[in-house]
């Protein structure tokens, strides 16, 4: 049964000799990859995050320095040939493989994982591959897909220095499957596509992490007495225009963003909540579960632990300064309403001025990631959601997969599940794209007699 132990509360959330109380994340819930320290740097773009990702899926550390000049050496010590065909044979290790002394020109998967990356990068990729990636499935894809072209390919990979095993890994929490599902697929499918680029993997990676991760935010905004699932928010094509009548307005990036002030509230909340001795982590959803498969005895105790941590929250552990918690702000018996006076309790105090700046950091990163990558603003509607005509390429190659043609109709279906939802103004505007690029085969005007054809 759910039972918060005390002492790990108390070892985890106080700490000094005056037990002060701060506000932990990713103790023994961890759920996003995000801190909220003022001083982390904002991620903008994930140019350079492939490797790093390459090297969460093996679980593997980061290289230790590379020495051009000393793999050359050893290369050629192992080939049988003139000093006049090593002097050449030198020059062309060089010139294919390295970008200079240290780096590497990667022209595989294995020389990806050699890339310097930053930490946020790695951060980063620890969360996607741990939350929403099935890191079997991957390395199995990785493996039947990776052929070495010519010996030179074998000799260079065979001297490159060893990468050590991972130790300490963190493991998130999958909060919504359905996601966790569709990326593995859809990077599945790229890594055996031989007509797909690294930079088409690049663009998956960082659509899937701001899809899963805005999906995660609205969905903890629904509490407890939703399942896990995909929340409509709409899209429009980057290059058409738009109005505030518009879905892609009133059900875009406006919905999302009215929801990250939450993120870190919800963090801590959920930690807290989950300050057990046993293995299993709760979401909000798991817990009503747990409440309601129990006794009218066990749901006694379920409730009192949660309400007597609230109380300590309110009472002992945070100083009202500019703001007073609001008593009584949810029903005895009912665990949904407890959850949301407690995580009232703990957004009312992050609007004090001296805990502000911590509640805007956590956010930061995220909102600043979805401004530089998938938003365009509109005039007066501002900001919107748009799918520009490389994400569009990509989000039809993977949704089309294998097959040589989908109904138009079952693509935008395939489209939902990945999270773009489109009026039928955009619709229309993405079907001229398509019929720009020769890819719609019409039997009729509707769109279950229209096809769109695979992208090569």
């Amino acid at each position: 049964m759910y039972r918060i132990d005390q002492q790990v509360f108390n070892d985890n959330f106080l700490s000094g000799k005056n037990n002060q109380f701060s506000h932990k994340t990713n103790k023994l819930f961890n759920m996003f990859p995000f801190t909220a320290s003022t001083q982390d740097k904002i991620v903008d773009s994930f140019d350079n995050i492939l490797g790093a990702f390459l090297r969460m899926v093996y679980s593997l550390k980061a290289p230790k320095e590379i020495n051009r000049d000393d793999i050359i050496s050893k290369i050629c010590e192992e080939v049988d040939c003139t000093s006049q065909d090593k002097v050449a044979l030198k020059t062309i290790v060089k010139d294919l493989y390295f970008l200079d002394e240290h780096t590497l020109r990667c022209t595989g998967f294995n020389m990806f994982m050699y890339t310097t990356s930053s930490k946020n990068d790695q951060k980063i990729s620890e969360y996607l591959v741990r939350a929403i990636c099935d890191s079997q499935e991957i390395k199995q894809a990785l493996k039947e897909s990776q052929t070495k072209n010519n010996l030179l390919d074998t000799l260079v990979e065979d001297f490159l220095p060893k990468l050590e095993p991972m130790d300490n890994k963190v493991n998130y929490i999958t909060l919504i499957p359905e996601i966790k599902a569709n990326f593995t697929k859809d990077l599945v499918f790229l890594i055996k596509d031989k007509n797909a680029d690294y930079n088409d993997i690049i663009a998956l990676i960082s659509y899937y992490y701001f899809f899963y991760t805005s999906q995660v935010i609205m969905y903890l905004n629904k509490f407890c007495n939703e399942k896990p699932g995909i929340t409509p928010v709409f899209f429009c094509a980057e290059w058409e225009k738009t109005s505030m009548s518009r879905e892609c307005f009133n059900r875009g990036w406006r919905v999302i963003d009215s929801k990250l002030n939450t993120m870190f509230s919800h963090a801590v909340l959920l930690e807290m909540i989950n300050q057990t001795k046993e293995s299993k982590r709760y979401s909000y959803h798991e817990l009503l579960e747990e409440y309601n498969h129990s006794s009218d005895e066990e749901k006694g105790m379920i409730f009192s632990q949660v309400e007597k941590i609230k109380r300590q929250y309110t009472t002992e552990y945070i100083e009202q300064d500019v703001f007073t918690f609001r008593e009584n702000n949810y029903e005895k018996g009912n665990i949904d309403s407890l959850i949301r006076g407690f995580f009232e309790d703990i957004l009312l105090q992050f609007e004090s001025p001296k805990r502000k700046a911590a509640n805007d950091a956590y956010k930061r990163s995220f909102s600043s990631f979805c401004k530089n990558n998938f938003l365009k603003r509109f005039g007066r509607c501002g900001n919107m959601l748009v799918v520009s005509e490389e994400l569009l390429v990509l989000m039809t190659k993977v949704s089309i997969g294998d097959k040589k043609q989908v109904r138009l109709n079952e693509l935008f279906d395939e489209f939902r599940k990945r999270g773009i939802y489109l009026d039928n103004q955009s619709q229309e505007s993405i079907v001229e794209f398509y019929e720009k690029l020769n890819l719609i085969e019409k039997k009729s005007d509707s769109g279950d007699a229209q096809y769109v054809k695979g992208i090569l």
